[in-house]
């Protein structure tokens, strides 16, 4: 069954690949668009790579801060292998729901308790959401004139995907300081899911969330004893999220684009909050729509937009991909380390 889902996710990968080069070339002229890639600035498009590399280096460096207030004996090298998991199985499963339990995994077999392991990756989910939430609401009031009067229907867009982010955050929150109240909430849910063929086993269900909340509690409150770490991280995954949002804007450049940078990171940043709601891996579909749909006002609608979004989707979700494959090439068959 795992093995199914897997080779559909693949699929779905390949496809959605398919269906942005076949665009690419159905909208534009092959020779326009080599005309523009051929005379395209170099350094500009390296330094879109490198922001990519930057990315990455932040991710293990926070996950690094996180683990070894836990796990001291664990080295970076160590972190940055785990990281790098995540990117692949991130991109490769639905809502980028694969990449924490194979992150997990990997670290176990490293050594790390499972404990250590598990609040580690809490911290960097729970930080991660939140200062996207915030990084986002900081862009809407900047710039939320801009877009609105440019992009028909972003109140509504922009809406869902805010509202996303910030109903993740306020769950988890719930979990660090109510868990007693969002159990007993969870569980009324699943009774009523329970009325449908969608849960079939309610008290296994039951059970299980309970497991996981308290679980997600214990994590939580030993994460609350290290401040100085959550700062850190925190100001890593703010440095972490401008990096990503400044691809764009070094592709801009590339094809000798003047627009400014504040409105680029503006832009990244709801193109990544409206795509976090969409249920393919590496929400396929709505990550290129999106992207076409407020860089057009930066890029035009011709050659230079199609080229942006096929080098945009290369570096930022097929470049993770085959970095990440890279990484986990020996998962399968790694042994545990003895502690």
């Amino acid at each position: 069954m795992k093995q199914r889902k897997n080779l559909l996710n693949f699929l779905i990968i390949g496809l959605s690949a398919l269906l942005l080069v076949a665009y690419v070339f159905w909208r534009q002229d092959p020779k326009h668009l080599l005309l523009a890639l051929t005379t395209a600035r170099l350094r500009w498009l390296v330094a879109g790579g490198a922001c990519m590399l930057f990315y990455w280096g932040l991710e293990s460096l926070s996950l690094y801060q996180a683990t070894k207030q836990l796990s001291p004996q664990v080295p970076f090298e160590s972190s940055v292998k785990t990281a790098m998991i995540g990117q692949l199985f991130n991109c490769i499963t639905p809502f980028a729901s694969g990449g924490q339990p194979v992150q997990a995994y990997h670290m176990v077999r490293s050594g790390i308790p499972l404990g250590s392991a598990s609040s580690a990756l809490l911290a960097k989910f729970v930080i991660y959401q939140l200062v996207l939430t915030i990084y986002s609401l900081v862009m809407l009031v900047f710039r939320f004139p801009l877009f609105a009067g440019e992009i028909s229907g972003f109140q509504a867009l922009v809406f869902i995907g805010f509202a996303v982010n910030t109903g993740v955050v306020l769950a988890l929150l719930s979990i660090g300081f109510f868990p007693d109240f969002t159990a007993r909430l969870g569980e009324k849910m699943v009774d009523l899911l329970a009325r449908t063929p969608l849960v079939r086993q309610p008290q296994a269900l039951k059970a299980r969330l309970r497991r996981e909340i308290d679980g997600f509690y214990q994590g939580f409150r030993l994460l609350l004893g290290h401040p100085l770490v959550l700062i850190q991280i925190s100001l890593c995954t703010a440095l972490q999220l401008t990096a990503f949002y400044l691809i764009p804007y070094c592709l801009c450049l590339a094809f000798g684009l003047q627009v400014n940078p504040f409105s680029i990171i503006a832009a990244g940043a709801f193109v990544m909050m409206i795509t976090s709601f969409v249920p393919l891996p590496g929400a396929a579909g709505g990550a290129e729509g999106s992207f076409l749909l407020f860089f057009r006002m930066f890029f035009g609608a011709g050659n230079l937009l199609a080229l942006a979004v096929l080098l945009w989707r290369m570096l930022t979700f097929y470049l993770p991909i085959l970095a990440g494959m890279l990484f986990a090439g020996d998962l399968a068959f790694a042994t545990p380390e003895k502690k």
